[in-house]
């Protein structure tokens, strides 16, 4: 019977560590007349969906923004600013039927606002990403200023992840593009992500509160965008909550020990 108990205490235990997974797709967010979230509040201010805040900034003089929105623009083959909401590729979410959320990665305003925060300590399963409409179309042809790719070219996502404290949890590299042994002649779109690709964020462990992303790229002009989706993590109980089942078992396990002394007289 001790050894079944225990058994059962470490199962226990193990469940409640892995919780149930959340997944943030963002299908159930109102997107308005023009299939895509943009507030009109000056500075920055957030919005949420599935335990998850998200960062966005707007500058009401310039009308221009950096952070995190969400859409459901189809529109994949048109390149410009103008298309700054739409997701390369296939053109719609991972479902191919909601939404997907934007990020502009900028360091204008002064501190990145492309971040999320938890409501609760979480491990981080990942995520899903692609590449943007506009993003794609400047690598592919110089739209924006001299943007084209060429050879060695690169464009990575970081994402780094925080604890409670602020404290870095670690970070995570991804290539949205890598022309890494291309020659000219070449079809570009075999050197970048145009189709939804899994971002494994679990090496970041389990005592995450916040993310932070942040773009980069050997070609300066590169548009610094990318999409989201499925954001999946898991919140990680109070070390205190783990304490007290294990002081419950502990607590049927003597009782049961007692009562067997007890009646064996």
């Amino acid at each position: 019977m001790k050894n079944v108990l225990t058994v059962a205490l470490c199962a226990a235990v193990a469940g409640l560590v892995r919780a149930d997974m959340t997944v943030v797709d963002f299908d159930g967010l109102p997107v308005g007349p023009q299939n895509y979230y943009m507030t009109s509040d000056q500075g920055i201010s957030s919005w949420s969906d599935s335990g998850a805040t998200f960062n966005i900034n707007y500058d009401t003089n310039y009308s221009s923004w950096d952070g995190i929105t969400y859409s459901k623009v189809n529109n994949p083959n048109t390149g410009g600013y103008e298309n700054q909401y739409a997701v390369y590729g296939g053109g719609t979410d991972k479902s191919g039927a909601g939404s997907y959320a934007i990020a502009y990665y900028s360091t204008y305003s002064g501190a990145p606002n492309t971040t999320i925060r938890l409501d609760e300590v979480s491990a981080v399963n990942g995520f899903y990403i692609n590449n943007t409409a506009f993003t794609a179309d400047a690598i592919f042809f110089d739209g924006f200023f001299e943007s084209a790719f060429t050879t060695n070219d690169w464009l990575k996502l970081t994402v780094e992840g925080f604890n409670g404290g602020a404290e870095s949890q670690g970070s995570v590299d991804f290539m949205l593009a890598d022309f890494t042994g291309y020659s000219e002649g070449d079809n570009k779109q075999d050197y970048l992500i145009s189709d939804w690709s899994f971002v494994d964020l679990s090496g970041l462990g389990s005592n995450v509160s916040a993310l932070a992303f942040s773009v980069s790229s050997s070609n300066p002009y590169t548009p610094s965008y990318f999409a989201m989706d499925e954001l999946s993590y898991a919140a990680v109980p109070e070390p205190s909550s783990v304490i007290l089942m294990i002081g419950g078992f502990g607590g049927i396990v003597w009782f049961r020990h007692r009562r067997k002394y007890f009646f064996r007289g």
